[in-house]
């Protein structure tokens, strides 16, 4: 192997290395799409579930540093899927970025880093991600 080749496949093995994973939660398959694009063109490597159940599974089954997560769904909402993670001694520390049409109650339910509501800019979303160390 020359030395380009090495020093192009390290590059790679780093990068792949410091990727973040987010998993996004929603059930709205569009907008599932449009969140894997944003966060995929900002370096994060993306899991997509339709609902909580899926979600949890997906905790379960890989390496998840973060979750965007929507209230309103069905088989398995929101709040369901947090009161799961918040029980679940190996996922409860994963942060969650509530992401929602819903208002923000006063107080953050457990578990919740930040709660932005759908209808703000996607440089929202990106900010708290990163805010909570999600990089």
């Amino acid at each position: 192997m020359s030395s380009v080749e090495n020093r192009t496949l390290e590059g790679w093995v780093r990068s792949r290395i410091r990727q973040r994973t987010v998993l996004v939660v929603d059930d709205h398959a569009e907008l599932r799409l449009t969140l894997q694009e944003l966060l995929e063109r900002r370096g994060y490597a993306v899991r997509l579930a339709e609902n909580g159940v899926v979600g949890l599974e997906q905790l379960r089954n890989g390496r998840i540093h973060a979750v965007v997560l929507d209230i309103d769904m069905p088989v398995m909402n929101g709040r369901a899927f947090l009161a799961a993670l918040a029980a679940d001694a190996e996922l409860s520390h994963v942060p969650v970025v509530v992401f929602s049409a819903d208002p923000q109650p006063a107080r953050l339910p457990a578990g919740v880093s930040a709660w932005i509501w759908k209808g703000t800019e996607s440089a929202d979303l990106l900010a708290a991600l990163a805010a909570h160390e999600v990089r």
